[in-house]
């Protein structure tokens, strides 16, 4: 009977597997000390929806983004891109900061519901910081892939590329 219930218990992680890694608020504040952040909502047209699907090679699945604008006495000093996406059969969620230029100062896992196995190593994400819009950022050709994590490889650089183009496309919209 115990050794069901233990079972049953490891069966039940084992389909819940999934983490939460950081807490939004503590990520902004952490790569912006001491900023005021505001969510903007970045609403593209159908043209401009077009435009991004040709330079990013595929379709954003929405019109409807928010980028966090970071300002510390009335400056710009960077902004941060939350983004959602099926990885296999699951979401994760990804932080990306950058600053005013678009250079890319971080990529952070925020939940992973995926297993364990397919999660990003923290020396990978690394490899985004310093790149830009303009930088190729696909992996197996720019980047390394992750051996036995290809599709999360593949969406953590669609959402990078995605928020890159999102700051692009409106970081001097009003």
């Amino acid at each position: 009977m115990r050794s069901l219930w233990v079972f049953s218990l490891l069966l039940l992680a084992g389909v819940i597997g999934s983490h939460v890694y950081h807490e939004p608020q503590r990520l902004l504040e952490s790569y912006f000390p001491e900023a005021q952040v505001v969510r903007r909502s970045v609403y593209l047209s159908e043209a401009e929806q077009a435009q991004m699907a040709r330079t990013l090679g595929f379709m954003p699945s929405n019109r409807l983004y928010s980028l966090y604008e970071a300002r510390k006495g009335g400056q710009m000093v960077g902004y941060g891109f939350f983004d959602t996406r099926n990885v296999r059969t699951k979401d994760e969620t990804v932080f990306i900061a950058f600053d005013v230029r678009g250079i890319v100062q971080g990529v952070e896992v925020v939940s992973f519901f995926e297993p364990e196995d397919y999660l990003p190593p923290g020396r990978w994400l690394s490899l985004f910081k310093g790149k830009s819009s303009g930088a190729g950022l696909i992996p197996g050709r720019d980047l390394p892939g992750i051996s036995g994590a290809t599709l999360t490889a593949r969406a953590v650089s669609h959402s990078v590329r995605l928020g890159l183009a999102l700051h692009a496309l409106h970081q001097d919209a009003p």
